[in-house]
């Protein structure tokens, strides 16, 4: 909690009693811990690890910190991973991956936060100002443009990019060099690349945990005596609304959508390689005892990987809730079992039947239970067939009958009239599958039935009883333009629409 722009005492207090991330910091074993998660995790560029294997290089490990250092951590390896994974201490997790029997063990997303600032803390030579200052310049100019309601600010912006993008083709035609990054730009902006990159899949972390306590607290509520079944479910619903309405999950989710898209990860793969090919890059991942290079070639992985377990995590709080309904489902049909099963032990101890045992009437019983009566459905809605509109003598073009019928479907007749005003103003008369043809309709049968109210109440029409038109309908007005055979005939009169006289 902040107070004046200050964190208040209780509030790092509360950081040091409770949080892992300080634990870890701060225990005697720190620099074991923490660098047997660089070598196991960071340096191999692995996420999640096999227990026997963990098991075997923690044991290697310590013996040659022993040896190296003089150090005495003589302690089997099982049982520091075990006091690591322990719920107060939260260094790694422990899970079952469905498609194995051997547990697996990953980094928490406070073990990460560690790694992460110990990161910060090694890193030695230039600090990459200028790229960061160009970076928060280029962030503020897109969050000014784009955040405005006002499209002058938006078109100020796009017009400015625009002329610095058509000054760059003009000198590229002239045949002038293009300006090119310095070697120091070039590493500058690659270490923000990898940076970010790497505190991206970190962040997962938080997501993927965020899943896993609501689920926990799920079932700490179901298995409460106190709490009834609907309260859990309650709890349930209202628990993954939020969280997918918050900032995070909204964010997630977006993410998730845009990184799914097979175009992205192929230009994504595609950018990454072209980066790590250029030259200054080659030689600067040669000069670093701890390349980043692997890693940003395991970035488009790493992400889809850490993707695909906050939708597994979120797949598991859902199959949390189903269970729930299942077991209650299952609840009742015991329950109702249980029932039936003492009615069946009550007749057998009344013995056999008798006629002692019946009553009489003189009429049927009627009974009536109120649960008896079904449910309520909606009408069926009403379907037009694709069948032709014939002209027949009589009343089928009737003004009042077609406008009775037009009003009954969602239609703009002012834009129909404005369509059928500005063909008369361009040829003086049109027939209305020429309006057809130059305004496809949008709603379908219903348009043309609008037409035709129109036709036979608001214009100077000439109307054929002899001749008729076929024109094309769309069947659904979603379709796109590259399902063009989703359409039906219709046949309609021929109608003419003359000038007013």
């Amino acid at each position: 909690m902040q107070s004046n722009g200050h964190i208040e005492f209780s509030s790092i207090k509360n950081h040091f009693d409770v949080s892992p991330s300080i634990r870890l910091v701060c225990g005697n074993n720190a620099p074991l811990v923490i660098g047997f998660f660089f070598y196991a995790f960071k340096a191999k560029d692995r996420i999640a690890i096999p227990e026997s294997n963990l098991v075997s290089e923690l044991t290697q490990y310590i013996e040659d910190i022993n040896e190296t250092y003089k150090t005495s951590f003589e302690k089997h390896a099982g049982h520091y991973i075990e006091y690591w994974t322990h719920e107060n201490q939260r260094f790694l997790r422990k899970y079952y991956d469905p498609t194995g029997d051997e547990p697996l063990f990953e980094l928490t997303y406070d073990s990460e936060r560690v790694l992460e600032w110990i990161i910060e803390l090694g890193k030695q030579g230039f600090v990459g100002t200028e790229s960061r200052f160009l970076m928060i310049i280029d962030m503020l100019r897109k969050l000014v443009s784009e955040s405005s309601q006002d499209p002058e600010v938006r078109l100020a912006n796009l017009e400015q990019q625009k002329m610095q993008i058509e000054e760059e083709i003009q000198k590229l035609k002239e045949n002038k060099s293009p300006q090119i990054l310095t070697t120091t730009q070039t590493k500058e902006r690659f270490e923000i690349i990898n940076t970010e990159a790497r505190k991206l899949v970190t962040d997962f972390r938080l997501v993927e945990q965020n899943f896993r306590e609501i689920a926990n607290e799920l079932k700490k509520k179901q298995f409460s005596e106190i709490l009834a079944k609907g309260k859990v479910l309650g709890f349930a619903l209202n628990s993954a609304e939020e969280l997918d309405n918050s900032d995070q999950g909204r964010s997630f989710q977006a993410f998730y959508e845009f990184l799914r898209s097979d175009s992205l990860q192929e230009e994504l793969k595609t950018l990454v390689n072209k980066t790590l090919d250029i030259e200054e890059i080659i030689e600067m991942l040669k000069s670093k005892a701890d390349s980043g290079g692997n890693a940003l070639r395991r970035l488009e992985f790493n992400l889809l990987d850490a993707a695909q377990r906050v939708a597994s995590s979120n797949r598991l709080f859902t199959e949390q809730i189903r269970r729930l309904l299942h077991e209650k489902n299952v609840e009742e049909a015991k329950y109702v079992h249980d029932l039936i099963r003492e009615v069946k032990s009550l007749a057998l101890e009344n013995g056999p039947i008798n006629e002692n045992n019946f009553v009489e009437f003189e009429d049927r019983v009627q009974l009536g239970f109120p649960l008896e009566r079904p449910l309520w459905s909606p009408n069926d809605s009403v379907r037009f067939e694709a069948e032709s509109l014939e002209v027949n003598e009589g009343s089928l073009l009737d003004s009042l009958v077609l406008e009775k019928l037009a009003s009954q479907f969602n239609v703009d007749k002012e834009e129909l009239i404005r369509r059928i005003d500005l063909m008369l103003d361009k040829r003086g008369m049109i027939s209305l599958k020429q309006i057809l043809l130059e305004f496809p309709p949008e709603k379908g049968l219903a348009e043309i039935i609008a037409y035709l109210s129109l036709a036979t109440g608001h214009y100077n029409t000439a109307i054929s009883s002899e001749k008729s038109d076929l024109v094309k309908v769309k069947v659904c007005q979603s379709l796109t333009d590259s399902e063009n055979k989703m359409f039906y005939n219709v046949k309609i009169p021929s109608v003419v629409f003359l000038p007013a006289s």
